[in-house]
């Protein structure tokens, strides 16, 4: 997990906790959200569990993609483009063979 994401836990009883104190951008994007969705003259106060549930209400499957490839690392997409040239050419070459193949051009 990267140090700056917000923590989160699951308790025993199955309920989650946020930990926001290492999220300063997303504690205050919450901050924000709630503070709009609050100015308003009727209804209870909203809070960051309803905010969270319409969101992932809304969630298709191309946003699951595009959150799976931002927490990518660089080892990550190193392997996925490894594994997709072996499975297109059906190459059988290492995986070190295959980084140096492609940085051989860059270190002369």
């Amino acid at each position: 997990m990267n140090p700056d994401e917000a923590k989160i836990s699951k308790t025993t009883q199955g309920k989650y906790s946020i930990d926001f104190s290492k999220s300063k951008e997303t504690s205050d994007l919450m901050d924000s959200f709630l503070e709009r969705l609050n100015n308003k003259s009727y209804g209870k106060k909203i809070g960051p569990t309803q905010v969270l549930a319409y969101a992932l209400s809304r969630l298709k499957e191309e946003d699951i993609v595009l959150i799976q490839e931002q927490n990518l690392t660089t080892r990550d997409l190193l392997q996925k483009k490894y594994d997709e040239y072996v499975l297109k050419t059906g190459e059988q070459i290492s995986y070190d063979d295959f980084i140096f193949r492609n940085l051989k051009p860059k270190l002369q």
